[in-house]
């Protein structure tokens, strides 16, 4: 191999020794590098930190928001039938309100107190 060859030679020759660790120094990390690298991670750290808190923080208070809604929509469901039951006797009471009125028109035997039949109803 060209490397078993050149070792050899490299340790003959000063200059060469030189050129090589120069050369390889060039490519090795020192000291200040290595702290210019932790101080990085450091700062890249404390940012990540800290944009997790603030995802943490926004999380928490959008399960806040969804706690308050579900409790509304409970309450709502709760109170739905209420008024689906108010909503509906009042319209049954309009209807009957208006047969009575139309059979009182078509038929004035029906406004004169006697009862309504369903087959009245269904004749008006």
């Amino acid at each position: 191999m060209l490397a078993e060859e050149l070792i050899p030679e490299a340790l003959r020759y000063r200059e060469l020794r030189r050129a090589m660790l120069v050369a390889l120094s060039r490519e090795m990390a020192t000291k200040d590098d290595i702290g210019s690298v932790k101080e990085e991670i450091d700062n890249l750290r404390k940012e990540i930190n800290s944009r997790l808190a603030s995802l943490e923080n926004r999380v928490s208070m959008l399960e806040m928001r969804m706690s308050r809604i579900e409790g509304q929509l409970s309450l709502l469901v709760k109170i739905f039938p209420v008024f689906n039951a108010s909503i509906l006797i009042g319209i049954i009471g309009i209807l009957l309100k208006i047969i009575r009125t139309i059979g009182a028109i078509n038929y004035p035997a029906l406004h004169a107190g006697s009862q309504v039949t369903v087959e009245m109803i269904y004749l008006v």
